[in-house]
């Protein structure tokens, strides 16, 4: 009977360590800053996080049991999925630029890494998808770009810009003389 009991002890106590570790897990998936979407082998979402569902706009039920393709904005074409299938079927990973849409219709630029999960037998079993919206960093480069190249208090184009422009006129007339 104490050995029944010890056992007994020893088996709550894995099961609630077993308990606190799902919900840390649970409760850093559901705070990460970065959207997150698990599905299964067949592309259907399986879950989503808090970060998701800000960033898509789309509830938790209108998103689950739903594939990816509910973001896809349309600005990439066949040939960029198949690369990219290509490349997670390959490595196991894709990690890239991607433009998606937001409940709402309007589009905005991720980064976005996704994941193939395969069990023992080295078959697929989940997709995990990890994104960041980053519309702000895109702002701020176009910011920056047009800081490079037009003067700040006239809004003119400045020297930089009109080296760039000389510059390809003169290869554009070098490639039709030569």
């Amino acid at each position: 009977v104490s050995i029944f009991a010890r056992s007994l002890a020893d088996l709550v106590n894995w099961l609630r360590e077993s308990n606190n570790e799902l919900a840390l897990t649970s409760r850093v998936f559901d705070e990460s800053g970065q959207g997150i979407m698990i599905t299964d082998a067949s592309t259907k979402i399986l879950r989503v996080n808090q970060a998701f569902l800000r960033i898509a706009g789309y509830t938790a039920q209108e998103s689950i049991g739903k594939t990816p393709s509910i973001l896809r904005s349309g600005m990439q074409d066949a040939a960029f999925y198949q690369k990219l299938w290509n490349k997670l079927n390959r490595d196991g990973v894709w990690q890239g630029e991607i433009w998606n849409r937001h409940k709402n219709g309007n589009l905005y630029p991720e980064w976005l890494t996704i994941y193939s999960l395969k069990n023992d037998k080295n078959e697929v079993t989940n997709y995990l998808a990890i994104f960041d919206d980053i519309t702000e960093k895109k702002d701020y480069e176009r910011r920056l770009v047009h800081l490079a190249n037009y003067d700040s208090l006239t809004d003119l184009p400045n020297r930089n810009l009109l080296q760039q422009f000389v510059g390809s006129l003169m290869q554009e007339a070098l490639k039709t003389s030569g």
